[in-house]
């Protein structure tokens, strides 16, 4: 999907995308630039309600990986011991 800019500087967000991401008018976004490109992410109005819940699968990877690294570690322990 591609998009012109006018004179003025400015682009039209398509309909179907403003829908998707529930782009308002008057919302702000933000423009990031990286060695690969522009990147452009909207801002909710309020961050703290939009983060709140994001971690909940993070959270269960983390005790998975920390529970692997105890397992692992106990057994490099055991093999030690019996030397």
């Amino acid at each position: 999907m591609s998009t012109t800019i006018t004179e003025r500087g400015q682009i039209s967000i398509p309909a179907s995308i403003r829908q998707k991401y529930h782009l308002t008018p008057g919302m702000e976004m933000e423009w990031i630039e990286a060695k690969d490109g522009i990147f452009l992410f909207p801002i909710p109005e309020d961050p703290i309600a939009a983060f709140r819940g994001s971690g909940k699968t993070g959270t269960k990877q983390l005790l998975e990986a920390r529970k692997f690294d105890k397992d692992l570690e106990g057994k490099k322990i055991n093999r030690r011991v019996k030397k």
